[in-house]
């Protein structure tokens, strides 16, 4: 990816995307295995990465790979090894539908009141005691919960009992990298974007007190109408793609307020990592937002029709946010001549659902994840690809990324 005399700051970047998380995990654990082979089988990513951030799916990458080892705090629990596995076991666990089907808004309201009461002190919040009216954002809480797909992580016993107790109890600013996290305020309308050195300097205010990775990872995986605000001391959040799905700007941005005396970009080695893409679905965001607003008013008498729409919505949205940094990014290094210096990995046709979690689903994903570290005749997808700044579409380099990421 680049080398240099000078001092080099690491950055890795994990995109959102769901179970599509296996592939930049088939794509971590090729890298963790070449490393391996260099300095022992000790190696773990968190050795290599400053800055290590993921959006969604990506935080949860980014737990596995920054989380201490409760006996060994100076090293992590998992290896890259283990993240596809995660998948294959928890995939099938987080992605079960949250009640049966219903064709009216009245009957999932209905359907939806256990949910609701389930989350411990919810209404309390909500009503405030003397409270006189509900605010809109307690509004869009309310319905958010009410039409999510699926349960809270912390209600499957299951993995509350195992992966989040874990992450629970580790103070976010305890990552062995340093973590950036990003998540979207449901009460401010606005990106939070979570920093574990920002958590570890501002300890002693309040929202920063006892601040752990995992309510930082609920939120940031907290997707609109696929699963329930995640809600915490003063936050209610929803998905970190909201604000950035694809999370190399903000890494880069950390990675440089650290960093301050080296502000030049050939100081820098960036790695991103993509997840595929959400299929497109007809009446999409990529074909014309006004087909989207006609459809819902042609099916308004249909509640799962219009949730299901909604869904697709907010996917065609957070993927457009993504275009627009990888846009910036081979901007700021092409403009450097520095394109060495970072990686972009990602299938630009590779599709499939977030949330499809059956066997054939695994074996394409791994398959896919495997191909971007193919050889010339898997097809341009194993080959380095930047976005032509003039046009905004990826073009193929003639270097294969297996090379580009050894090297």
């Amino acid at each position: 990816m680049g080398s240099s005399h000078e001092k080099l700051v690491t950055v890795l970047s994990i995109d959102g995307g769901g179970i599509r998380g296996i592939i930049p995990g088939v794509i971590l654990e090729t890298l963790e295995d070449h490393l391996k082979k260099l300095d022992g089988d000790d190696a773990r990513i968190a050795d290599y990465f400053d800055v290590i951030a993921g959006t969604s799916t990506g935080s949860i990458l980014t737990a596995l790979l920054t989380v201490p080892d409760p006996d060994n705090k100076s090293r992590p629990l998992y290896s890259a090894s283990q993240i596809t596995e995660f998948y294959k076991k928890w995939g099938p666990v987080i992605f079960k539908k949250n009640r049966k089907a219903v064709s009216n808004q009245a009957g999932a309201a209905k359907k939806s009141q256990r949910n609701i009461a389930d989350e411990e002190g919810f209404f309390k919040r909500m009503i405030g005691g003397t409270q006189k009216f509900i605010s809109m954002s307690t509004c869009s809480e309310i319905l958010l919960r009410l039409f999510a797909k699926y349960r809270s992580i912390v209600s499957i016993p299951e993995l509350e009992k195992t992966l989040f107790r874990t992450l629970a109890n580790v103070p976010f600013c305890d990552t062995l990298s340093k973590a950036v996290i990003p998540t979207y305020s449901l009460i401010k309308y606005k990106p939070f974007i979570f920093s574990s050195d920002q958590a570890r300097k501002l300890s002693s205010k309040e929202e920063y007190k006892e601040l752990f990775l995992g309510d930082v990872v609920l939120g940031s995986t907290a997707a609109p109408f696929y699963f329930p605000p995640h809600s915490f001391k003063s936050f209610s959040l929803l998905d970190g793609g909201l604000a950035a799905n694809n999370p190399t700007l903000l890494a880069l941005c950390e990675a440089k307020k650290l960093n301050e005396h080296l502000p030049n970009y050939n100081n820098y080695l960036v790695l991103s990592l993509g997840s595929g893409q959400s299929p497109v679905k007809k009446g999409s965001s990529r074909d014309g937002i006004w087909s989207i607003l006609k459809s819902f008013y042609q099916t308004i008498d249909d509640n799962i029709r219009v949730i299901s729409k909604l869904r697709y919505l907010t996917e065609s949205l957070v993927s457009g946010t993504g275009c627009t940094v990888e846009l910036y990014m081979s901007r700021i290094f092409r403009d450097q001549s520095i394109l060495k210096n970072y990686l972009r990995i990602q299938d630009y046709k590779f599709e499939a659902e977030l949330d499809d979690v059956s066997p054939d689903s695994f074996e394409k994903l791994e398959k896919a994840g495997k191909d971007l570290l193919g050889e010339e005749e898997v097809g341009e997808q194993a080959h380095v690809m930047f976005v032509n700044p003039e046009t905004g579409i990826p073009e193929p380099e003639a270097t294969l990324n297996k090379k580009a990421l050894a090297e």
